[in-house]
């Protein structure tokens, strides 16, 4: 009598434990891209109320900030004042500028305005320049020994440069390209697959794929897709989306990454990598919302989100319209006359005194 045997099949205990990891990673990536998902319609319901109720507000107060700006910039140069005044004037109106060119950019007024005071700025250190006469070598000379003594520097690294601005920006350079090279030296390689199985089969894969071969054009399409698709997988040691490819394209003879002990690693890697990148973004989000919006309003049944940021928005409404009502109060006092300016003066002066 035949007795036949079946054997069973062996699995490599080390395999068997790190699929059981990568189930749990992609366990915890589905979980990390809900979150994501949630907080990204969080930011999204923000943006839509914040658009509809702060949004108008602030463009009234910022519309009001220039007319006490442009107001001001009339009042320095219609009026008489002396050198301090004029310079805390001057302080004044391009602090004021500056800021509200990142609420008003491209704000034909306040452009025009910090052009004049550009001009006026490159005139000066020009008419300095000439009344300065010729550079100071021995000085130069001094400083720049010592710097190169202090950063370890060639002795004529500053060789050639006639002013203290010139060797500023040699040096910066300087430190910006060693920062740069110490940051490249530091990054890991793009290529992240050593495993000989994997190599073998994105060569494969892409020499099917490669569109340069193809003169049809929506088969070069379609393979341009697929290239792209196939140098982002290998890139980013997406062995799931390598297999997904040769099913794709029928491959004679699959290679099965999922048996190979490298390949496994590998794509335990990239959903762990992926996996931070999203709870990373997730942090970013709640970070940013910490400071727009008290942290309580977000701990909340997320049906009722919206009714509390809109609570939330009331708070901020009536705070900007009061802000609005009290600059058109200092408006009309301020330039009622050359003693509100006066007195708007003296409160600025003692002010730099303190602080």
């Amino acid at each position: 009598m035949l007795v036949v045997v079946k054997t069973k099949k062996t699995v490599d205990p080390t395999i068997q434990k790190i699929k059981s990891k990568i189930n749990t990673a992609k366990k915890n990536l589905s979980k990390a891209q809900e979150d994501l998902t949630y907080w990204k319609s969080v930011a999204d319901t923000y943006s839509q109320l914040f658009r509809k109720h702060i949004k108008p507000e602030l463009d009234r107060l910022n519309n009001v900030k220039k007319t006490w700006v442009l107001t001001l910039f009339e009042v320095r140069n219609t009026m008489k004042w002396s050198r301090s005044e004029r310079e805390l004037l001057d302080e004044e109106i391009v602090s004021n500028v500056v800021e509200l060119l990142d609420e008003m950019p491209g704000d034909a007024e306040l452009e025009a305005v910090f052009q004049q005071y550009q001009e006026a700025a490159k005139a000066n250190a020009k008419k300095e320049e000439e009344e300065s006469g010729n550079f100071d070598e021995s000085f130069l000379q001094r400083l720049a020994e010592d710097i190169c003594t202090e950063s370890s520097l060639p002795k004529d690294f500053f060789s050639g440069c006639k002013s203290e601005k010139a060797m500023y920006d040699r040096f910066t350079q300087y430190m910006d390209e060693q920062e740069e090279t110490a940051r490249a030296q530091t990054q890991p390689t793009s290529k992240q697959f050593t495993s000989g199985v994997i190599k073998t089969l994105y060569r494969r894969l892409a020499s099917l794929v490669h569109p340069d071969k193809e003169s049809d054009p929506l088969i070069k399409h379609k393979k341009t897709e697929l290239m792209q698709r196939l140098n982002n997988a290998y890139r980013n040691n997406d062995v799931d989306e390598l297999m997904q490819i040769q099913k794709e394209i029928d491959l004679d003879k699959p290679v099965d990454l999922m048996s190979d002990l490298e390949g496994l690693n590998a794509n335990l890697k990239a959903i762990k990598k992926q996996q931070k990148e999203l709870a990373t973004q997730v942090k970013e989000i709640k970070q940013w919302f910490t400071v727009q919006v008290s942290p309580d309003v977000l701990v909340v049944d997320p049906a009722k989100l919206e009714s509390r940021l809109r609570n939330s928005f009331k708070g901020q409404v009536s705070s900007i319209k009061h802000e609005i009502i009290q600059l058109e109060s200092d408006i009309n006092y301020t330039f009622k006359d050359r003693k509100g300016v006066k007195h708007m003066l003296r409160s600025l002066s003692l002010f730099n005194e303190i602080f």
